[in-house]
């Protein structure tokens, strides 16, 4: 069965603003990694050191019926565009098992 996530990157043929707020270290990520002490997907991951968050495009997904405006990112600029902001921000109101 196919990940939500490995779907909406399969999908997404372009992604705008691409490494908005910096291109993202490994070391960067190991670190995020170690400080939620959980492993991102192996797929996102590769997603994030390539593009670090993004606008995709398109932006609706078929079969899902889902609108996918931004994709975060690992990085200290917008909160609305970060993953450890998003996920600070849903901290027990949503299973820790789910990224926002």
């Amino acid at each position: 069965m196919i990940r939500f996530l490995d779907y909406i990157i399969a999908y997404m043929t372009t992604i705008n603003d691409s490494n908005r707020f910096g291109k993202l270290t490994i070391k960067a990520l190991k670190n995020f990694e170690t400080n939620y002490n959980f492993k991102l997907p192996t797929d996102y991951k590769k997603f994030l050191l390539k593009h670090n968050g993004g606008n995709p495009s398109p932006k609706c997904v078929p079969y899902i019926e889902t609108n996918v405006a931004w994709i975060y990112g690992i990085h200290n600029g917008e909160s609305w565009a970060s993953i450890s902001e998003n996920i600070n921000s849903y901290r027990g109101r949503i299973p820790k098992e789910y990224l926002p």
